[in-house]
């Protein structure tokens, strides 16, 4: 069956007519919420046992462990600066590897997107095979030409567009400098 989770927490309050007949010394003693009405719960409170302080340390035990601390914080720091010089001719080093690797990686970016453009293009042939048979070719050429004017036209469409916003951004400095004249 496994862990079963305690039941949420249920409350109650009473009406206020019978709230408002608890005299306020015997509401003073117990959990209200923000209206100050009383909060009666369902369940009684946890019975957990009181929780004890540690027993302090004898002063000859706490003197012992101040020394061994400074003892080990004086290691650290030697191991550190021993370690620190190490690390920095490791970091050195690590820097040509790491040059060396993000190369790498830019070199993979291109072989992979070279890659994905031969079987796009390969899909495309195979696709404009299967649609038209032999004048397959001949379509796609058509085609190209058709995306190509409307390449064109979003181009010079963009372009119109840059224009009209540079045109806008020019009026609003101007206005503002001369609304704050």
């Amino acid at each position: 069956m496994g862990y079963q989770a305690p039941p949420p927490v249920e409350t109650y309050r009473l009406d206020a007519l019978a709230d408002a007949q608890i005299p306020p010394e015997t509401r003073a003693q117990f959990t209200t919420d923000d209206h100050g009405r009383l909060i009666w719960f369902a369940v009684p409170p946890r019975n957990d046992p009181p929780r004890f302080a540690a027993p302090p340390h004898a002063a000859r035990y706490l003197a012992w462990r101040a020394r061994a601390d400074e003892e080990r914080a004086r290691e650290r720091a030697a191991r550190e600066e021993r370690e620190g010089e190490e690390r920095v001719r490791e970091r050195r080093k690590g820097g040509v590897e790491e040059a060396e690797r993000r190369r790498e990686v830019e070199e993979l970016k291109v072989r992979a997107i070279r890659e994905l453009e031969e079987r796009m293009a390969d899909n495309l042939v195979e696709g404009y095979r299967r649609m038209y048979g032999e004048g397959w070719k001949e379509k796609a050429e058509e085609d190209l030409k058709r995306w190509k004017g409307k390449m064109e036209d979003h181009a010079k469409l963009a372009g119109e567009i840059e224009r009209q916003n540079e045109d806008v951004d020019d009026r609003m400095v101007v206005e503002r400098l001369v609304g704050g004249l």
